[in-house]
């Protein structure tokens, strides 16, 4: 008996002390050698933890944070009286902000405001009232299939089609079918609880959110998300052309479209046939496009099923979704405010001429490489040298912020749909004027961007911030940080995508066939490379994150080499830009539909295929971070 008990407590004994080892296994502190962005990271990642209304948390939505809270606080004031509106232009701004502030009277008047717009919508008794009245919708901003705006294409202004967006947002909420129908039925409840909070009765507000779902499903197979120009030529969008046409009067321009496919079959689902369920349709989604400018139970019910879909627990406020729409109405005049009022002069011509410097060491980079013959080579470095740089925030206000008015007597859902109308107005009367000037990118929002079309970076003064960069930081933090980030974007002009645009943003093949040949061999290296990772127990997708790759792999290169030598200051600053957190439920969703891969993986990756960062870190064959010289993979 007592040998027994014996082995019993020997037996609990060992499993307690296996319990122990696996703990102290889990705790302990990952080393360069073996996982460099977790031995960087880990103090944050364990000292940071996700609210419960985030999806993600990254030094990007921290600063964010920051900003927002800033220029709120500058809207209330100036909302307020306290402190005057700096610049006339903002005086639209402000108006909007005081209107979407007054939750009183939301409360009170946003349901009956609301009506109007929905009896025109029951009003259009047949599909050809419909047509009669398409243009008139169009340049108003209202619930149709398709809506105006523009963008910059080869540095000149061009008017643009977009497509409508799915209720689930994505089509790729609607591939996996028991997901699907989970998605779909919370958004039911939803729209059901919001069409009868707006005056239609139960039994109504399920017909017309149904007959909306029939005529959403009608839209997902031609939601493909690849751009492209509109035209007649062999399609079946002959409505849509005619009206276009009308609508430009003569005016002689190409369009721009967001959904090839949608827009060369625009006749198969905006028909006589579909019409009553399109008509649903627009009811629904007028009311689901202003809902964020009615009362709090409209805002709630809208809301909520895209929260669950994020996997969040706490809807954002009234106050905070009042803030994005005066970004989204006002995106000229507040870069240039926010620029000018909190970033430093000093520190912009710094960063300009951090930018210049990488740019020279890029162009030499392409002098040299031994694959690139010379007529690919002169237009390669062409491109880098016509490379448009848009630093910190523009030099000047967009003339654009000079149209936007708000009148007094307007409630506001008429201002919302007037400043709409009158940035529609504005985008007509300036089609085809160059715009090599103008930001197309906020600098209030904190990111970076390589635009193709306009062969030009985008680095805002949201971003040039620490961690990516400061003027107390050291010169390596500022090029682990901002300086990869400067390089990054401008090797998106020679990825996957950019490398079919030239110098003046016009998609133009300027390669020899050699050269091409040899760099989409290297671009396989690189997606194969990439294809053989896995991550959160997924394997990745090479291909899809392949221009993002590419991007990571020569900004790190580029911007090292610029910064003169490899040593761990830099290297830690590196891995220090990218630390994040992801909720579990949406990081399968990102592995199979985002363009860039884990942040993880994006630090430890791009250092696997340096031959410096091995030299500084002694990594040996082994340890985690080690690959054999024969499969590190280099495109630029």
């Amino acid at each position: 008996m007592k040998k027994k008990l014996l082995l019993v407590i020997l037996g609990l004994l060992s499993l307690l002390f296996l319990v122990i080892c696996l703990n102290w296994l889990s705790q302990k502190p990952a080393s360069p050698a073996d996982n460099f962005y977790q031995a960087v990271n880990q103090e944050w990642m364990a000292e940071n933890q996700l609210d419960e209304d985030q999806m993600a948390l990254s030094n990007i939505s921290i600063l964010q944070d920051e900003i927002d809270q800033k220029i709120e606080g500058d809207l209330a004031t100036f909302a307020s009286g306290e402190k005057d509106v700096p610049l006339s232009e903002m005086e639209a701004v402000v108006d909007f902000y005081r209107m979407a502030l007054d939750l009183e009277s939301r409360e009170r008047d946003s349901i009956e405001n609301l009506r109007p717009y929905l009896e025109e919508i029951e009003a259009i008794a047949t599909f050809e009232d419909y047509q009669k009245l398409e243009k008139e919708r169009l340049l108003q901003a209202k619930a149709l299939p398709y809506s105006l705006s523009s963008l910059t294409l080869s540095r000149s202004k061009y008017l643009q089609l977009e497509a409508p967006v799915l209720f689930l947002g994505d089509s790729f909420y609607y591939q996996d079918q028991a997901s699907k129908e989970q998605y779909l039925e919370s958004f039911r409840k939803g729209a059901v609880s919001l069409m009868q909070h707006v005056g239609y009765s139960k039994e109504e507000s399920q017909t017309l959110v149904q007959q909306a779902m029939d005529f959403d499903e009608l839209l997902v197979p031609y939601l493909t998300g690849s751009p492209g120009i509109l035209t007649s030529s062999g399609n079946q969008n002959t409505e849509l052309i005619q009206l276009m046409s009308t609508l430009l009067d003569g005016k002689e321009t190409k369009i721009v479209v967001d959904e090839a496919v949608y827009f060369s079959n625009t006749d198969k689902i905006v028909n006589e046939e579909n019409f009553p369920l399109m008509k649903s349709w627009m009811l629904v989604t007028q009311v689901l496009q202003l809902s964020d400018l009615l009362d709090e139970d409209s805002f709630e019910y809208a809301n909520r099923p895209y929260q669950e879909l994020g996997g969040m627990g706490k809807m954002i406020s009234l106050e905070s979704a009042a803030l994005q729409q005066t970004y989204r109405l006002f995106p000229e005049t507040l870069s240039f405010y926010y620029g000018q009022t909190y970033f430093n002069p000093e520190d912009k011509e710094d960063v300009i001429e951090m930018t210049s410097a990488i740019r020279e060491t890029f162009i030499e980079r392409l002098k040299t490489l031994d694959w690139l013959t010379e007529p690919s080579r002169k237009k390669a470095i062409e491109k880098v040298e016509e490379m448009i740089l848009h630093i910190a925030y523009p030099d000047e206000i967009d003339p654009i912020s000079a149209y936007f008015t708000v009148q007094e007597q307007d409630n506001l859902l008429e201002a919302y749909l007037n400043l709409k109308q009158a940035r529609i107005s504005y985008d007509l009367g300036h089609l085809g004027q160059v715009e090599s000037h103008v930001w197309s990118k906020p600098s209030f929002l904190v990111n970076a961007y390589y635009s193709p079309a306009e062969n030009a970076i985008y680095l805002p003064a949201s971003i040039l911030q620490a961690p990516y960069y400061s003027s107390q930081q050291t010169r390596a933090e500022n090029y682990g940080g901002i300086g990869t980030i400067i390089a990054h974007e401008m090797v998106h002009a020679f990825d996957d995508q950019g490398s079919n645009y030239d110098s003046q943003g016009q998609p133009n093949f300027w390669w020899t066939l050699e050269d091409r040949q040899t760099f989409l061999e290297r671009m396989y290296q690189m997606e194969q490379q990439w294809s053989g990772l896995t991550y959160a127990e997924q394997a990745m997708d090479g291909k899809l994150t392949l221009g993002e790759n590419i991007a990571d792999a020569g900004g790190l290169s580029v911007a090292l080499e610029t910064y003169g030598k490899p040593d761990e200051a830099f290297f830690e600053a590196y891995a220090r830009s990218f630390r994040s957190k992801v909720r579990k439920e949406v990081e399968g969703l990102l592995l199979e539909n985002d363009s860039h891969a884990p942040a993880e993986l994006r630090v430890n990756v791009p250092l696997q295929n340096l031959d410096s960062f091995y030299e500084v870190y002694d990594i040996q064959e082994g340890d985690g971070m080690y690959l054999p010289p024969e499969e590190r993979v280099i495109v630029w």
